[in-house]
């Protein structure tokens, strides 16, 4: 079946019997166009969005990353305190593939070790100094990536989103130990300026 733009809310609507096109969407009824031209009133509460591809999810996580103070904050704190920064991958195949994706963000290579799991397949991780649970919670809450304990001084960050997309291609941080700081600077949107500073002073975490 042929998929249809929803006009009005721009993104795909349909409901059981079929795609439809949104020409007027209501709070309970809703005035829609089938894909034969049909044009009649259905219940709101019928229309269901497609549910999201794997790509749409992992682009929608990266968006909330983005557009979070609290990312900023977590970036400046990496700056100003120890982290050990990893991709990893078993060797072969998935090891260039790991390569490819660093490349792709601009992240050195050089740096991908080999774990043996196959099954675990490619791996970027962050292990950093406890940036205690209030700023873990928000972390999760905004943009659903977890930061757990690796132990009790201790966390870490496995979410693909957040260390290679948002750290690695948005503010150019590399697999390493030293950073480009003007660079990064350079790179941080002036509405989250504030908190990459609170993160990098150590400060508590406050919206501005």
């Amino acid at each position: 079946m042929e998929t249809i733009e929803a006009a009005a809310l721009n993104q795909m609507i349909h409901r059981t019997s079929g795609l439809v096109t949104v020409l007027e969407y209501g709070a309970t009824l809703s005035r829609v166009l089938d894909e034969r031209g049909n044009d009649f009133t259905v219940k709101t509460k019928d229309l269901k969005h497609p549910k999201p591809t794997k790509k749409q999810k992992y682009d929608n996580q990266v968006s909330k990353i983005r557009a979070a103070a609290i990312s900023y904050y977590v970036a400046g704190w990496l700056l100003t305190h120890p982290t050990r920064y990893n991709a990893s991958a078993p060797e072969g195949d998935q090891t260039e593939a790991a390569i490819d994706k660093l490349l792709e963000v601009g992240m050195a290579s050089a740096a991908v070790t080999h774990g043996k799991n196959l099954a675990q397949g490619k791996s970027f991780s962050l292990v950093t100094v406890d940036f205690g649970d209030s700023v873990a919670d928000t972390l999760a809450i905004e943009t659903s990536v977890n930061a757990p304990h690796r132990n009790p001084l201790e966390r870490s960050i496995q979410a693909v989103q957040f260390v290679l997309d948002f750290l690695g291609g948005d503010l150019g941080f590399q697999l390493a130990k030293e950073q480009d700081v003007p660079t990064i600077v350079s790179r941080i949107p002036a509405q989250f300026v504030a908190a990459f500073e609170q993160g990098r002073r150590g400060d508590l975490f406050t919206k501005s």
